[in-house]
This record gives structure tokens, C-alpha cells and sequence, in this order.
């Protein structure tokens, strides 16, 4: 993800939507075996480091069967995967805020996000 494009979004919002689809998965997820070396069975899907594992067998077949219908287990991962990538970029651009370019500093300084801004003058101020 791009510095500039994820500043433009409201964190608030992404952090609603992943609430949400939390919500939502946590209940499959949580009826999953948690991946244990010694204790694995060829093919079955398991927990592994937050993330969908299938032993000796295809990940591509693999999914959550829930209320709302079928959530591939790539698609489950690759979802946590973005929302982990946006909130990675958001703390790198804050960390190093005062060596980054003025748009950036401007787009942090004019963001809808309010913690976003209150990074903005903090660091402002820190100059």
C-alpha cells in the first residue's frame, strides 16, 4: 500500500470493517484445531499463527462454512493480510513522519482521522 493512499483513509473506518469481519469469522475460526506438531492429521484445516493452515493438502480447497456461506481459507488469510499491511504502513509513516516528503506531512496534518492529525501536530511540534 502506498504512504499517500492510506493516509487518505479514515482508520476508524478500516478498523470497523475488520471488527466486523471479525465478528463474523471468529466463531469458524474458533472451531479449528490449533496446528500442534505430533498431532497432525493429513489434509485437515487448522489455527496456525492467526491464520488458516491445511497439513499436507491444498489451502485452495479449504474454507470456513458459516451462516453467511463459504469464506476460502487463501481469501481469509489474504483479508488479514491487507488489514495488517494497512495498519503496518499507517505505524511506518508515523514513526518516521518528520523525515517523509511535505505531502505526506500535509495529508497526515489535514486527515478526517483525528489520531491521525494529533500524530500530525505532535510531530509538528517535535521539530
Amino acid at each position: 500500500m502506498e504512504p499517500a493512499t492510506n493516509l487518505r483513509q479514515d482508520a476508524r473506518q478500516v478498523a470497523a470493517i475488520y471488527q466486523h469481519f471479525n465478528e463474523h469469522t471468529a466463531p469458524l475460526v474458533a472451531r479449528l484445531p490449533v496446528y500442534s506438531p505430533g498431532r497432525l492429521e493429513a489434509g485437515q484445516l487448522y489455527r496456525r499463527n492467526g491464520f488458516l493452515h491445511v497439513h499436507q493438502g491444498s489451502l485452495h480447497v479449504a474454507g470456513l462454512d458459516g451462516p453467511r456461506g463459504r469464506v476460502s481459507a487463501p481469501a481469509y488469510n489474504h483479508v488479514l493480510r491487507r488489514f495488517a499491511c494497512f495498519f503496518a504502513v499507517r505505524l511506518a509513516v508515523l514513526r518516521d513522519l518528520p523525515t517523509l516528503s511535505a505531502e505526506i506531512q500535509n495529508l497526515v496534518r489535514s486527515s478526517a482521522d483525528p489520531c491521525l492529525r494529533e500524530h500530525g501536530e505532535e510531530a509538528a511540534r517535535a521539530v
